[in-house]
């Protein structure tokens, strides 16, 4: 066992795989398109006496007299678990990755945040083979056709021949990352199996106590719900002819919209927005959502009531405002199910942060940069 003073949290522990690529800048993931897998706090294995001693002498030699910290080395092999060597290509490839998107947006990755990135990434890659190594132990496995599905998934989310074209940049075969999908989903087997499921569901009156002693956080804000047409304008020299022209059908669409017509057959018929589909329908909408423009707008209106043209940096705009709900204080049946969601997720955390802590405890765990 090793006796060692406590380390930053590292709070990822899910399918490691997909961070991986996420750095190859080739496709950003939505919100919508995030996985919902858990995502537990969980305190990292320690470094020994030795490395934590090192690590701070480097810290106070970058903060005397305002130097810059030097890059640390990633070797080959960045540390051992149980004798298990985690590798540092996997790492440096991604920081490489980071590094190029960063490079886009005229920023550069400086020494101390390079370095702490490093660190991040290695503790992870070690809580990671911690739970693998248990859960092998504990007989769990990831199945053929589970590891196929996943690299399906990557498939489907990058597009035809950008997965193979990421790993002919990292040097991988289709092989190693089956192998890594493999690992992956142990980890997350053995954390439901072993932590999250060992948690009891939060109780009624818990999220009840909890609404009660954070009313402040339940304030719903003024919302609207309203619908739009889009007609966008363009840049360039004969942008005010362009832009002139559009302006006038906008008019000719408008006195339609006031005259009566159905609102959503005119987007359908004229919107050059993504709603144009859905009759121009934007949902639910509050202050600070849209661009100040269209908000103030939208805001100002009635239920019923058209907007005049409203130019905003993406065109001209037609608004009608179809409902209007007043902000307030919410009610408890309003928001339970997400405060219930929002405990059972922070239980999970800290069950995966005490059997984290433990597996810590019974590894043999060396830091090697």
């Amino acid at each position: 066992m090793n006796k060692t003073k406590s380390m930053q949290k590292w709070a990822v522990i899910t399918l490691g795989i997909f961070s991986f690529f996420a750095c190859s800048g080739e496709k950003s993931v939505s919100s919508q398109e995030k996985a919902a897998a858990p995502k537990p706090v969980a305190e990292a294995p320690k470094p020994t006496a030795e490395a934590t001693q090192k690590q701070g002498e480097e810290l106070k030699t970058a903060l005397e007299g305002g130097k810059q910290q030097e890059r640390t080395a990633i070797p080959e092999v960045v540390a051992r678990v149980n004798g298990v060597e985690i590798k540092g290509k996997n790492i440096k490839a991604s920081i490489e990755a980071m590094e190029a998107r960063a490079g886009q947006q005229g920023k550069a990755l400086e020494g101390a945040e390079y370095n702490e990135i490093a660190r991040n990434m290695v503790t992870q890659n070690i809580n990671t083979e911690l739970i693998s190594q248990k859960g092998k132990a504990l007989g769990i496995t990831a199945k053929p056709e589970e590891v196929d599905a996943q690299v399906e998934k990557l498939k489907s989310h990058y597009g035809p021949g950008v997965l193979e074209k990421i790993l002919t940049e990292r040097n991988m075969t289709i092989e190693e990352l089956k192998k890594d999908l493999s690992e992956e989903l142990i980890v997350q087997k053995t954390i439901t199996q072993e932590a999250l499921s060992k948690q009891p569901e939060p109780t009624v009156e818990e999220a009840n106590d909890y609404f009660t002693k954070n009313k402040e956080k339940f304030i719903a804000p003024q919302m609207v719900k309203a619908s739009h047409i889009l007609k966008k304008t363009v840049q360039g020299e004969s942008a005010k002819a362009k832009n002139d022209e559009t302006r006038k059908a906008m008019e000719g669409i408008l006195k339609e919209a006031k005259a009566g017509k159905d609102f959503a057959e005119l987007a359908k018929k004229h919107s050059e927005d993504g709603s144009a589909g859905q009759g121009g329908d934007l949902g639910y909408f509050s202050k600070g959502q849209m661009v100040p423009e269209f908000e103030k707008a939208a805001f100002a209106l009635k239920a019923g009531e058209i907007s005049d043209i409203v130019e905003t940096q993406y065109g001209y705009h037609i608004i009608k405002t179809f409902e209007i709900k007043e902000g307030g204080p919410m009610a408890f049946d309003d928001v339970k199910a997400k405060i219930i969601s929002f405990m059972k997720r922070q239980n999970g955390e800290k069950a995966v942060d005490a059997y984290l802590e433990q597996l810590g405890k019974e590894a043999k765990i060396e830091i090697l940069m």
